[in-house]
């Protein structure tokens, strides 16, 4: 059985996709840890969403290349 390392239990934060537009969240809880850290330099360490524009996709391009291909994602 595969086993998660105790600091990263914890949930970071949470992507949402609202009509093609994702968007990215830090949990309250993960802010207020002393070792917390930014997922990239384009997330900074703040309580407020990231929401992608247009034509710039922060969210979308930073999680799609962190996850499965969307056909493997349908699948699970």
């Amino acid at each position: 059985m595969a086993r998660t390392p105790k600091r990263f239990s914890q949930r970071v934060g949470v992507v949402s996709d609202a009509g093609g537009i994702w968007s990215f969240t830090y949990d309250t809880n993960w802010l207020d840890r002393e070792d917390a850290f930014a997922l990239s330099p384009a997330f900074a360490l703040e309580g407020r969403s990231f929401v992608d524009g247009s034509s710039q996709r922060s969210v979308q391009w930073f999680f799609d290349n962190l996850l499965p291909e969307e056909e493997m994602r349908a699948a699970s």
